[in-house]
């Protein structure tokens, strides 16, 4: 197949409201550099065409309206507010970007293509209770689900962890970009769950990695 990028884009004249599509994953033919180009929806078209095979696959087999009633869609909808709310869920549909984590796929474009594709994963609430609070997630190219114990706040600099209740809401209001899902590591500032006090009018608690709250 002939390379494609930014040159060829320009020489066949493509539209600026043009749409590049692609059912990956690709084998060179696709420069990386289209994958920041504003018309290049292949990633969108990947991670899409996982609920629509399903969709497909239940329509053939007949058991799409089946599957829904007898508590399928239900138990999805279960899983999206989980300790947090529908607005955790459903923000930033693109993804928060992550690091030392990865999806479990390994056909995912994220692991055949680390170079070219960043891991990124969609929030789909919180599980667990107390200290054993995760982040539930899923794959934003595969739907592979996943967990995190906490994320980088990039303005602050400051680890979160699960259990912290302002991370709900640095989820639904802050760029995609500003938190890193990631497990914590030597170096990072961790906001400990005791910080809750400053609900009440007392200084943030800042420990050091590993210190206890």
């Amino acid at each position: 197949y002939p390379r494609i990028d930014r040159e060829t884009l320009r020489r066949w004249g493509l539209s600026e409201h043009a749409l590049l599509l692609h059912p990956l994953p690709r084998a060179g033919e696709l420069d990386a550099e289209l994958d920041s180009d504003h018309r290049s929806a292949y990633f969108r078209q990947a991670a899409n065409g996982v609920p629509v095979r399903m969709a497909t696959i239940a329509l053939i087999l007949g058991i799409a309206e089946e599957e829904w009633a007898s508590g399928w869609g239900a138990s999805r909808r279960a899983q999206t507010p989980a300790g947090g709310s529908a607005a955790l869920a459903s923000a930033h549909s693109a993804g928060f970007p992550a690091e030392h984590l990865a999806c479990a796929n390994p056909g995912c474009i994220c692991n055949r293509e680390p170079a070219m594709v960043r891991t990124r994963f969609v929030v789909a609430g919180l599980t667990g209770e107390g200290a054993a609070r995760s982040i539930a997630l899923r794959c934003r190219y595969c739907e592979t689900p996943a967990t995190a114990p906490g994320a980088l706040d990039r303005a602050t600099n400051i680890y979160r962890r699960a259990d912290d209740p302002r991370l709900a809401t640095l989820f639904t209001s802050g760029a995609p970009d500003a938190l890193v899902l990631m497990p914590p590591r030597d170096g990072l500032v961790v906001e400990a769950a005791r910080a809750t006090r400053e609900a009440n009018g007392s200084a943030p608690y800042r420990a050091p990695l590993g210190a206890t709250a």
